[in-house]
């Protein structure tokens, strides 16, 4: 007894010709866009533990942003899927790009840490301090 296979012969060409260089591209454009995107997600772990000491906080209280981030971007991925699979990819990146400008600028309005009513101060001279371009003393 044989059994005979199907095979799409399209299908069978491009995986004999390997992927096309637009297909190549755009996975480049995809992994540049979730490299800039996601920078926020990984850096936060490296200074998790300075976060706490300057803000004299619990680990807890300085793990709960980062725990809601990951929240974040967990649902937020399900939601960007579907949209991408309704109306194609460039909506999603649209929005994404606005919405990680406007969350980034809107953090720096903020009077006092919604969580702990810790004043944004230090944070500001934290930033001064170790993200400034130019050495100070």
């Amino acid at each position: 007894m044989t059994t005979e296979q199907t095979v799409n012969p399209i299908a069978q060409s491009q995986v004999e010709q390997g992927e096309s260089a637009y297909a190549w591209m755009r996975l480049m454009v995809s992994l540049a866009l979730m490299t800039i995107g996601g920078v926020g997600m990984y850096s936060v772990t490296v200074v998790l533990p300075v976060i706490q000491r300057e803000f004299a906080v619990a680990r807890g209280d300085a793990s709960l942003p980062y725990t809601l981030t990951m929240i974040g971007f967990g649902i937020g991925g399900i939601v960007m899927g579907k949209l991408s699979d309704r109306f194609g990819v460039m909506w999603p990146v649209l929005i994404g790009t606005a919405g990680l400008g406007l969350g980034s600028n809107s953090s720096l309005l903020l009077s006092a840490f919604p969580y702990s009513g810790v004043q944004p101060k230090p944070a500001v001279n934290f930033w001064k301090r170790n993200m400034s371009s130019t050495p100070t003393s």
